[in-house]
C-alpha cells in the first residue's frame, strides 16, 4: 500500500511540476525560434526588394557535356 501511495503522489507531484514548467518552456522555445527572423529585419519599406547577391561570373560548361536541343511546338488540330 506504501509503493502505491508513493507512486501516485510522485505522478501527481510530476504533473504538477510538469503544467507549471510546460508553457513557460514552449514559450521560451518559440521566443528562441524566432529571434533569428526577428534581427534579419531592417529598416525598410514594406514591399522594397533588395538583391544581397549577383551572379556576374561567366557559366563554365565543358563541350562535352550533352548537345543542345531545339524544340518546337507544334498545334495538332
Amino acid at each position: 500500500m506504501e509503493v502505491l501511495l508513493t507512486v501516485l503522489i510522485f505522478i501527481v507531484l510530476f504533473i504538477y511540476i510538469l503544467k507549471r514548467i510546460l508553457p513557460s518552456l514552449i514559450l521560451w522555445i518559440i521566443k528562441r525560434h524566432n529571434r533569428p527572423a526577428e534581427e534579419g529585419r531592417d529598416n525598410r519599406k514594406e514591399g522594397e526588394v533588395t538583391v544581397t547577391g549577383s551572379s556576374e561570373g561567366k557559366k563554365i560548361i565543358k563541350k562535352d557535356v550533352g548537345d543542345y536541343v531545339d524544340f518546337e511546338e507544334e498545334k495538332i488540330d
